[in-house]
């Protein structure tokens, strides 16, 4: 199996989110000090 992973900034990402549509419910920061963050966030379209 290959897998294509892209990077991206948590605060980029929830921005992006908004803009589609979508209500960011929650956000967690996995590995804040680092200088690409890890993070998972839940969203949802906006009804």
């Amino acid at each position: 199996m290959k897998v294509h992973v892209l990077r991206r900034q948590p605060d980029q990402v929830a921005t992006w989110l908004r803009d589609a549509g979508f209500m960011a419910e929650a956000q967690k920061l996995l590995v804040p000090d680092e200088n690409r963050p890890q993070a998972v966030l839940f969203a949802r379209r906006r009804s």
